[in-house]
């Protein structure tokens, strides 16, 4: 699969739901990224030369520029096991970063979202909403908050 251009979006604070989601396959669960903030899609090979995979935080070469490659199934602590094959979703901000997914469901519309209370996730901040899918309610990753959270959380290890 070929990267897939987004239509990019300046990064806001306060994050409006578009209606529109990509969903992808993070550690085993499906989770909803909304696409107004993705740049572009790529399916690459585990070993390709321009994806490093690490706990947390990998790099991905965008654009001749390495950024920061969010592994959220590691910050989520999901099951963090890899296909040969994975996806990457560059998000659009001041400084771009990636998004390392297991598998690429596609694009759904979903007009209605739910709120969540908040006392029932680990990290509330990072889900800002739910929406209907096949039955059942997926997150919605407000994927800006995941990296503020995802450096705090490495800062606090020593690692980063």
């Amino acid at each position: 699969m070929q990267s897939l251009p987004m239509a990019p979006v300046a990064h806001n604070s306060s994050p409006a739901y578009s209606g529109e989601v990509v969903i992808v396959e993070i550690g085993g669960r499906l989770f909803g990224i909304d696409t107004a903030v993705i740049k572009s899609i790529s399916e690459l090979a585990l070993t390709d030369e321009r994806l490093i995979v690490e706990p947390y935080f990998g790099s991905y070469l965008y654009q001749n520029t390495k950024i920061p490659l969010l592994n959220l199934a590691d910050f989520f602590s999901l099951n963090t096991a890899l296909p040969e094959t994975v996806f990457i979703v560059v998000v659009s901000a001041e400084v771009p970063f990636a998004i390392l997914a297991s598998r690429l469901l596609g694009k759904f519309r979903s007009e209605q979202t739910f709120a969540l209370p908040q006392e029932a996730f680990r990290y509330p901040q990072l889900y800002p909403f739910a929406f209907e899918f096949n039955g059942s309610h997926l997150l919605l990753i407000d994927v800006h908050r995941a990296l503020q959270y995802m450096t705090q959380h490495v800062q606090a290890l020593g690692q980063l």
